[in-house]
């Protein structure tokens, strides 16, 4: 086949030089060099624009497709002449690659305005407190960065490594294992739940905290955080219901917060305590979980979940109330993220979380949260 150069030479001069067939595949060839990280000559873009008039609404089709990876100086142009094209087949196409590209373009300006934000807070923190604190702030933030990543990846590894080791199991069964075959399944259809559940709290972790505000009465709260952990075991196929859980919440106790934020952190909460029963990935042992809500001095609203699970030790309880993200020793059942997101959206509405634990006795989590028009924050 030749070269692309050699390919926009000879379509110049005769636009049937080539079967449609062949024009179609150069143009898959040039999409590919402008894909994001290659190096690209100027005759890929320049195929495309010569191809996106050819006489075969398949070549333009292929054209349309690959829209989205062309540079911003032919973009527009092709877009508006391939998004106005007679064949509903390339006009399609054309609407969704301008759709993606908008969507990309989106997902990057986001990114840009947190990193940049960042950028901004250290220039002012240098302003305001001088180059050594920024620096500090800087090696601090990069040190949490490295220990979120690095703690996540070794989950992730774990996980992989145990799912290959499942698979080659199943490789060299052949499959002709019936028990074998569904008992390996089983695993790895745990191991893939759970990395659904660390990707999804890595994913609520980044989310920055809403400002919005409404009042809630804390017994809708807890009922709706309750039964998300209840939805939540059941469609992991486990039974808690060895675990007893009770609530004493006056139904006149209000606060004002941002709901979805608030259910999550009791949600997490209330989790923890129902896995600190458990047996294994899917079974509990015989349990009590408390709730207990109150005002206290009229200032604050104390919320306490104590339960007589595990506990932690000295050394451990230490650990969690660092609330560092990614650190769990819940095999395949914790991702490390809860209390940190319960913690930051907890902090966010000016509260506080405090954990007092016992291993081999329970653990008793205290949440504070200012009553309604109280609130001071530093998010």
């Amino acid at each position: 086949m030749p070269s692309l150069d050699d390919a926009v030479a000879a379509l110049t001069a005769d636009r049937n030089a080539f079967a449609w067939t062949r024009r179609a595949q150069f143009v898959r060839d040039a999409a590919l060099l402008l894909s994001p990280g290659q190096t690209a000559p100027s005759s890929a873009s320049a195929l495309l624009r010569l191809l996106a008039g050819d006489t075969k609404w398949e070549v333009r089709k292929e054209v349309a497709d690959a829209l989205h990876v062309l540079p911003d100086s032919d973009f527009a142009p092709l877009a508006a002449q391939l998004t106005a094209d007679e064949n509903a087949f390339v006009k399609g196409s054309a609407e969704r690659a301008v759709e993606r590209r908008r969507r990309g373009q989106n997902t990057e300006a986001k990114r840009r305005r947190g990193l940049d934000k960042v950028e901004d807070d250290l220039a002012r923190l240098e302003k305001s407190q001088g180059i050594k604190i920024a620096r500090l702030a800087r090696d601090v933030a990069q040190r949490m960065y490295e220990g979120l990543v690095g703690a996540s990846v070794h989950e992730m590894r774990s996980v992989a490594t145990a799912m290959k080791s499942n698979i080659e199991q199943l490789v060299r069964s052949g499959g002709t294992d019936a028990a074998l075959t569904q008992r390996l399944a089983g695993r790895m259809t745990t191991h893939v739940g759970y990395l659904e559940r660390l990707l999804d709290d890595m994913r609520l972790y980044t989310q920055a905290p809403s400002r919005e505000r409404r009042t809630e009465r804390i017994a809708d709260l807890v009922n709706e955080a309750v039964n998300m952990v209840r939805e939540e075991f059941a469609a992991r196929g486990c039974d808690a219901s060895s675990v007893q859980f009770s609530a004493e919440v006056p139904l006149d106790l209000t606060v004002g917060v941002s709901r979805v934020q608030i259910v999550l952190a009791f949600r997490n909460l209330v989790k923890n305590a129902f896995e600190a029963h458990a047996i294994d990935a899917n079974r509990f042992r015989a349990g009590e979980i408390r709730l207990v809500a109150r005002a206290l001095r009229g200032e604050w609203i104390e919320v306490e979940i104590a339960d007589d699970g595990m506990g932690f030790s000295a050394l451990e309880l230490e650990e969690v109330r660092r609330f560092v993200p990614g650190r769990t020793s819940k095999q395949l059942s914790g991702t490390g993220f809860g209390l940190p997101i319960a913690r930051r959206n907890i902090a966010a509405h000016g509260g506080s979380i405090n954990i007092d634990s016992v291993e081999n006795e329970g653990t008793r989590v205290t949440v504070l949260l200012p009553i309604e028009g109280r609130e001071e924050t530093l998010w």
